[in-house]
Order: C-alpha cells, then structure tokens, then sequence
C-alpha cells in the first residue's frame, strides 16, 4: 500500500521598503489562491510605492482593504479540517482581542511585509506570519531650515516723541498652518501612533535634528544648540515690548525653525528700525522674558 506523499509547500515574504507601511491589502473574495497583494505606501503619499503579490502575479478579479493610516494586523479565517487559510481581513486600528485567529502589531509599529507558506499545486496559503516595524517619530527624518517672520510692527512714522508697543508671542514647538496637502495627510498618519504631539520624543528628536544639522547659524546669528529645554517641551508667552522714535517703523520678527510640518518659535527677535530715508538699523540679539508657561497641548491642523 502506497503511503500518501505530502504536498509540496515554498515559502514566500514580501515586503515593503524603508519607511514605508502596507496601507492597502487586494486578495481573491473566495479564496486566498491569487495570494495576497500588499500596497506600501509613504505616510501622506497619494500612490504606492511598491506593489507585490504573494504568489508572483497581480490578479484580476480581487477584493480592496484600505486603512486610513497603515495595516495593524490581521484576521484571518482558518481551515482546520485542511489546514489552510480561507480569508483575511485587515486591522486598521489597534484591538484588545487575543484571538488566535488575529496576529497583530506592536502598539508603535505597522504591517510592513507577509511571509507565506504557499502549497503546490494548490495554491493555498497554509501558514501566514507578519512583519512589522516601529515608526519613527517624523522630526528624525526632517530637514531643518530657519527664517526670520515677521510678528508685530510698531508705526510711530507722524509720532513726535517715543512710542512703546507691546505683544504676545508664542515659544515652543507647533505646526505649520501652510503645511501641504500631502503634509497634512502625514501628520495624519502620525497622529495614529500619538508621534505627532508635542514634548517627549517629538521634542527630544526635534532638539537633537537641529542641534545636529544646525548648530550655531552663521545665516542667522543663532545658536540652535543653546535652545533653552523649555522651547522643546512647553509652550511660552513672552512678552514683546519695543520703543520706537518718532519718525521710525519698527518691524520685529521672530527666528523660527522649520522641519516637515513642525515650527518651532524660539525667544529670538531681529528688531528692525526704518526711518524716513528708508535706512535701517537692525538688532537681531532680542531675547525677552518668558513669562507664562504651560504644558503644549495636543497639535492639532486646521482642514
């Protein structure tokens, strides 16, 4: 009596690239013998960047699962008669279940890949296992810029003695309101995974990119590596005050530093004087008093 031959069974893994996270899973609605097609995507990227299939070739005839942000985990349906997989469905968001039939994520990470065991000439997925990988917070991939922006100005142009003026501005990490479509969608991204607040890593990572890629600025006479802690970690009002001779425009602007979709407001002014002949004189050393502090808030962008 002839003993009966197990089928043969290949291994099979794909994966996406760096930095990029499963955000769409194609897969037959019958079965799982057209394997499973991920789409990696770039946080806040409109299109995929790769595009693979388990068993080698793209099908036809698939259903469509799309997270808003990127896969979790899976659920699967399992055929213990046979022991083959029957169905799949996607974890968009992280779940309490301790189900055998779900495999998840770490809470910081995302899907990034599927390792397979495919049975010939079946086609049948008889074992699954998935990849995933931590996300970073976005401020370690950023490259940081500075500009001066103009905060207040103070028009004592027809004043016949001196004129004060004083305002409020803010020090501390927030979000740039003229982020881009595809920003927006980014921070979005990273909101799912809570590293798009302020303080803590956000703050720390901010810190270290511009300290590092920065420094002491010769453009702008500042030294990033100085940045009191406080400006990584809490928001402050600091008042503004400015005296303006008579016949003089008094423009202030602020230092901010730009990365992705962060600003980050530093105590660092450039007061600008105009005269009536249209000469300037300028101080870019202004540092005031930081007098109210509390803890940032959530950052949150205006849609």
């Amino acid at each position: 009596m002839k003993s009966v031959q197990p089928c043969p069974v290949r291994q099979a893994r794909v994966n996406c690239p760096h930095l990029t996270y499963i955000r769409r899973m194609d897969f037959s609605p019958a079965d799982l013998t057209s394997g499973i097609t991920i789409h990696c995507y770039r946080p806040g990227h409109k299109s995929p960047t790769k595009v693979i299939n388990t068993h080698g070739i793209i099908p036809e005839d698939f259903s469509t699962s799309t997270c808003k942000g990127a896969v979790r985990g899976l659920k699967f349906i399992k055929n213990h008669a046979q022991n083959f997989l029957e169905q799949i469905e996607p974890i968009c968001n992280l779940t309490d279940s301790i189900d055998p039939g779900t495999l998840e994520c770490e809470e910081d990470e995302a899907l990034i890949g599927l390792q397979v065991d495919i049975e010939h000439p079946s086609k049948l997925i008889k074992k699954m296992e998935i990849q995933c990988r931590k996300v970073p917070t976005p401020a370690l991939n950023c490259t940081p810029t500075e500009t001066f922006q103009s905060v207040s100005v103070c028009d004592n142009s027809s004043g016949l003695q001196d004129m004060v003026c004083k305002f409020i501005q803010t020090v501390g990490i927030q979000v740039s309101q003229s982020a881009t479509k595809s920003e927006k969608k980014a921070f979005r991204f990273y909101s799912d995974w809570e590293l798009s607040t302020s303080g803590g890593l956000l703050g720390s990572s901010l810190q270290a990119v511009f300290s590092a890629k920065i420094g002491p600025s010769q453009e702008s006479s500042y030294n990033w590596s100085s940045t009191t802690s406080s400006t990584w970690t809490e928001l402050t009002s600091v008042e503004v005050s400015t005296s303006t001779p008579p016949g003089v425009i008094t423009r202030l602007e602020q230092l901010i530093g730009q990365c992705s979709f962060y600003n980050v407001n530093v105590n660092y002014f450039k007061q600008i004087d105009i005269s009536p002949n249209s000469t300037s004189r300028v101080n870019n050393s202004l540092k005031f008093e930081e007098s109210i502090n509390f803890s940032l808030p959530p950052i949150n962008l205006v849609f």
